[in-house]
């Protein structure tokens, strides 16, 4: 595989002159990033563990998004620069299609891995602010969703359910400055629970 296809020259050339801020350097740093971006999502898909996130360039991708929508909706009102405007949404459309592909890859094995990532301070260094928050809301639903079938297991079981016996595995640091602390514990009835506290 030669890499991710480019914007096709005689676009480049036909639209080259409508396109508000787009000069010769920003194509081929668009290109750049989307040919990146796409070498991340093949990788991404490729590799057993999370990588890091791409921030930079998933942020330069998502500004040029925004500002050719602006001149795509704006365009979509002209007869004339009608057929130029629909080009543009092809390309934008591509482009949110990798980013959609990118960040999906990454939160299906942040859910596969949650523990894993709860419990490795490396781990959570490759996620992103917002990978971070929906880990922590994530892991939040696994505990309600485990404290829930262990206490109907403990009501089927006829016992097993109580606090006693808990084996603390690790505490884990979520958010930094907020100072959220879970902590891994393994019950009796062998589910694995994450309980939330704030620290003093």
């Amino acid at each position: 595989m030669s890499g991710t296809p480019e914007v096709p020259d005689f676009l480049l050339e036909e639209l080259g002159s409508q396109a508000p801020g787009l000069e010769e350097n920003d194509e081929s740093e668009l290109n750049d990033d989307v040919a990146r971006l796409t070498r991340w999502w093949l990788q991404e898909e490729a590799a057993p563990e999370l990588l890091p996130f791409q921030t930079q360039t998933v942020e330069d991708l998502y500004a040029v998004v925004e500002e050719q929508q602006g001149f795509v909706d704006v365009s979509k009102t002209s007869v004339a620069e009608a057929s130029s405007a629909l080009l543009y949404q092809m390309e934008i459309d591509r482009v949110k299609y990798l980013l959609s592909r990118y960040l999906r890859a990454r939160l299906r094995k942040l859910e596969k891995y949650i523990l894993h990532v709860a419990l490795d301070p490396d781990m959570r260094q490759r996620l992103s602010p917002q990978e971070l928050r929906f880990a922590g809301q994530y892991l939040d639903l696994m505990v309600r969703k485990g404290e829930q079938r262990g206490r109907e297991r403990g009501r089927e079981g006829g016992g097993g359910g109580g606090e006693g016996g808990k084996d603390v595995v690790k505490d884990v640091q979520w958010g930094g400055e907020r100072g959220v602390k879970r902590t891994v514990t393994r019950t009796p009835w062998s589910s694995i629970f994450c309980r939330k506290a704030f620290n003093l």
